[in-house]
Formats: structure tokens, sequence, C-alpha cells
């Protein structure tokens, strides 16, 4: 049995992952094989969850398949961004952002979005909630303050969705608190 042929079956059957060390996940999934390919499946289930375990990304004792476009679509969003200066982004507001491709690309969570994001771009900085582009000392507030004066300009005012449409990838009520104690 080809790898397209395993790729091809967790792709069109278990679009919402594959249960990994499963052996009902395993019996359903030789089936299919057998099924769409006429083909048998000679390896040990273990053998077999090991290799269908190389073809897609675990996330939470299941194996999805993202899609090979959304990888690419993240790169150019996150490429853009920091062409544009941005320094600092929150896995929820680009999720939120961006979910109408990302589900159905097969990554279903901020987390799975931030496993991602680790493994496309390992030399960023890491947070629970945020990453970011610049390594640099300050915490989650300062930098969200810097982010602020930098889309600020020489506006003198601007409201609080103005300012969320400047910084997409920063939640409103983080953008609010950080306004709210601020001097500058």
């Amino acid at each position: 049995c080809s790898g397209e042929i395993l790729l091809k079956t967790l792709e069109e059957h278990f679009q919402n992952g594959f249960r990994s060390n499963s052996p009902i996940e395993t019996r359903r999934f030789r089936r299919f094989i057998m099924e769409d390919y006429c083909e048998e499946i000679m390896l040990s289930d273990e053998e077999l969850d090991k290799l269908i375990l190389s073809f897609g990304t675990l996330f939470e004792g299941k194996v999805y398949i993202v899609q090979a476009d959304a990888k690419e679509k993240i790169k150019r969003v996150i490429d853009s961004a920091i062409k544009e200066g941005i320094e600092i982004c929150f896995y929820s507001a680009f999720y939120e952002q961006n979910e109408d491709w990302l589900f159905p690309g097969s990554i279903i969570s901020e987390e799975m979005l931030k496993n991602l994001l680790m493994s496309l771009y390992p030399q960023f900085a890491y947070k629970k909630n945020y990453l970011a582009f610049e390594v640099r000392n300050g915490n989650e507030l300062a930098r969200i303050g810097c982010e602020v004066l930098r889309v600020w300009g020489a506006d003198v005012l601007l409201s609080y969705e103005q300012l969320s449409k400047r910084l997409p990838y920063i939640p409103v009520d983080k953008i609010k608190y950080v306004l709210a104690q601020s001097r500058d």
C-alpha cells in the first residue's frame, strides 16, 4: 500500500483526526483502504500507527493532516505581518481573524496553531498566549504598549475600533487595558 493511498485515506475519511493508538480507528482505517483501493495493509497496528503519525500532526491524541495550502497561507500572512512591523501576535486573535480557512485546513484550535507556528518559525519567542517576532525584554503589556504607539502615528485621537483594525492580532480587551494604564 503506497504512502499516497494512506494519505488520501486520511484526508478523505479522517478530516476530524485519526485517534492514535486506537484499535477501533485502526480497523476503520484498514477497512477504508480495502473498500476504496482493494488493498490490504500488511503492517502491524503499531507500525501502521507510526506511519500514520509520520503523515500528520499529533494533537490531543489525534493525528491531523494539515493541508499544505493552509501552512503556506499561514507563512504568507505571518511574513506579511512581519514586513508591516508587527512585533506581537496573539494566537486567539490570529485564529479568530483567519478561522474561515484555518479550520477547513485542519487547524482546529489556537493551541494547534501555536504548535504549527512553533514548527514553521522556531526562531520566534513563544509565550502562553502570544508569539513575539522580536526577541527582546518586556512583558506582554509593555509589548502591546509599543505596538499601540507604533500604529498610532501622528493621529491625535483614535477609537478602540480603529486601533483594533490597525492591530488585528491583539485582542481589543488587551488594547483597552494598555490604554487605560498608559501615560503616553
